[in-house]
């Protein structure tokens, strides 16, 4: 190592010491209220929702027994100084309520919990999220509050409205009725909790109310050594479960303290006369080396910023381990529509994910997963699904996405039950796909050519924006480039006929693509529906039917009773015709469709019945094969 190297080592080492020594008689004191939807992490079905925390499945949206969520603050919070065994003292205030749902039985209740694990979630019913009867080494550095709305016998419950202390497992160890503080816990309003611990006489308060006045008299007072209970780093926050019964357990407002311990139990109470002693010696010793070090440190600094520059394109790789723990052990539970595709909360950042599993085959899957890691590794755009991370262990091959809360255009398009799509935001959702796609094929640093633009390649944000995903087929060419000999990829219903003639994937198939998703969302009907009869199986052909006799707008989605703006409406349905052109040549590019979807150009004339298309595909490629060569998720 050079002279420098040294000096530059040496100086931070002794600015390290410094600082650490400073602290090490200090109080430490940690003091929190989370930001629900950034600094939590959820498992299982626990989920943020306009600003509060949903431990369990909402009944009125889901009709699901057996659910379990835990909320946890993202970060770990040192409540043990392992050399003393003392155990810090801590102070929580929350507001909660518990709703069951009509006619349902009451069950099960929601926990404050202190658990050393942020990966695993306890069981469903009595458990209350907290415990797994299969993990009794994680149980016993588990302490909880539960807030109990099911009398079980079998763990010795003394009613179904209940608050308990327990230690390591769902037998609480001291319990009140909530009676006794004038609260049933199922009435549906608001309640607030408070919990302290002093750690020197080791005594636990738990108050509880109505509203957000402080009791005098706790509900419960009893004595605790937690000391063999807690690890030094420990994850608090919440969980909650139910078992034959639906009720939403809701956490409205939290926050938290912790005080009692030095800063880190590294640097003993013994060192703080050693560190009084060292620190003058030490700031003579670090200015003489600062000052030589500084040279070589502003010489260092420019590369640093550009080794960082260059790792922000560079997706995070995630271990599987924690994919695993965020999707549930890809739970079907877990599943967003089709596919595999899963919902994931990641342990370390509580962030929101979808994760896409493709199986490791040695001669597709990984050509497809680097294919779809490649394309989306630099790309940045409003209309695009950002890609976070990817893992491959061996076994599969996961790309980890932002999680989109409205979920697929497919879904909410088509599901039956579902409300139905507004004209609004169909037509921002069409100018969305729009958007990106122009940004693909002209305005990024390539030619991406996305090759599968589909309706369930499409989610949509919290807003109803529109954004373009699953690059599994993409192609990338040079900027007026040949586009690349391919095998026919994609949907059928969605491929352009000259690919299926000729196998060539370019920048006019993806407009193809994009015109049946036009017609899609204007007609409330999928591009190729087998279900009906010939005549209305092939939507274009529908479409252009009605366009012949002068009634195109006949072909708009009925569902809609005429809710949608005319012009519009007539605008996208033509749109929709002209990008399903058959003739590629004919087609206009995607800068003329945002053009004419802004209402910055008008829309070309359309021939005057359905063009024949110059290719005949069918003479060389038979259905059957068409069918076996293309997806049909």
């Amino acid at each position: 190592m050079k002279y420098m190297d040294l000096c530059l080592v040496a100086s931070f080492f002794i600015l390290s010491l410094m600082f650490c020594y400073s602290e090490a008689g200090e109080d430490h004191i940690i003091s929190f209220s989370p930001d629900f939807s950034h600094q939590m992490t959820y498992l299982g079905d626990a989920s943020y929702n306009a600003g509060t925390i949903e431990l369990t499945l909402d009944p009125l949206r889901y009709s699901v027994y057996n659910s379990s969520g835990r909320a946890l603050y993202s970060f770990p919070v040192r409540l043990l100084d392992p050399f003393s065994k003392l155990v810090a003292s801590f102070s929580t205030t929350f507001s909660f309520n518990i709703s069951p749902a009509a006619d349902s039985l009451y069950g099960d209740g929601l926990a404050f919990i202190i658990v050393s694990d942020r990966y695993e979630l306890g069981g469903y019913g009595f458990e209350l999220g907290i415990y797994d009867q299969s993990r009794i080494a994680a149980a016993q550095h588990t302490f909880a509050v539960e807030f109990d709305t099911h009398q079980n016998v079998e763990i010795k419950d003394i009613n179904d409205n209940h608050v308990g202390v327990d230690l390591m497992n769902a037998t609480s160890l001291v319990a009140q009725d909530a009676a006794k503080a004038n609260v049933i816990l199922t009435d549906g309003a608001e309640k607030t909790a408070w919990i302290d611990y002093n750690g020197f006489s080791q005594v636990l308060e738990i108050r509880l109310a109505n509203d957000d006045t402080r009791p005098v008299i706790p509900l419960i007072s009893s004595q605790f050594n937690l000391s063999e209970v807690f690890d030094e780093f420990m994850f608090v926050g919440f969980s909650a479960a139910t078992g034959g019964g639906d009720e939403l357990h809701t956490i409205l407002s939290w926050n938290f303290s912790t005080w009692g311990l030095l800063h880190s139990s590294r640097y003993h109470r013994s060192y703080t006369g050693l560190a009084a002693g060292l620190t003058l010696g030490m700031i003579v010793a670090a200015v003489v080396v600062a000052i030589i070090a500084w040279q070589a440190l502003s010489k260092r600094m420019g590369s640093f910023r550009m080794a960082e520059e260059a790792e922000k394109d560079v997706p995070q790789i995630f271990a599987f381990k924690e994919i695993n723990a965020a999707t549930r052990n890809f739970s079907d539970a877990e599943k967003l529509g089709l596919g595999s595709v899963y919902r994931g909360v990641l342990p370390r950042s509580g962030a929101v994910v979808a994760v896409k599993r493709v199986a490791c085959d040695p001669s597709l899957g990984m050509k497809a997963f680097l294919a779809e890691a490649n394309a989306i590794r630099r790309l940045r755009h409003r209309n695009l699904v950002q890609l976070q991370g990817w893992c491959n262990d061996g076994v599969y091959l996961l790309l980890i996405y932002e999680f989109l809360p409205n979920g697929s255009v497919d879904r909410l398009l088509f599901d039956v039950g579902k409300d139905v799509l507004s004209w609004a935001h169909r037509y921002k959702i069409v100018c969305g796909i729009a958007a990106a796609l122009l940004y693909l094929h002209e305005d990024g640093e390539q030619c991406i050519i996305h090759n599968n633009v589909k309706p369930s390649s499409v989610v949509l944000d919290h807003n109803f924006n529109a954004r373009l995903g699953d690059f599994g087929f993409a192609r990338i060419i040079q900027r007026h480039g040949s586009a690349a000999n391919t095998v026919v990829a994609g949907t059928f219903g969605y491929i352009a006929p000259e690919a299926v003639q000729n196998g060539k994937a370019t920048t006019k198939t993806d407009v193809f693509s994009f015109g049946a998703v036009v017609l899609e969302v204007g007609c409330g009907r999928r591009a190729l529906d087998r279900s009906l009869s010939d005549d209305e199986t092939v939507l274009v052909d529908r479409v252009w039917r009605f366009y012949e006799q002068g009634r195109i707008l006949e072909a708009a989605d009925p569902r809609l009773a005429s809710a949608y703006d005319v012009q519009e409406m007539e605008m996208l349905l033509k749109l929709g015709l002209l990008c399903s052109h058959p003739d590629p040549v004919s087609r206009p590019s995607m800068r003329q469709v945002t053009l004419i979807l802004s209402g910055d150009a008008t829309i070309p004339p359309l021939p005057p019945s359905k063009p024949t298309t110059p290719y005949n595909p069918l003479c060389t490629v038979s259905i059957e094969h068409l069918q076996a060569a293309t997806s049909f998720s």
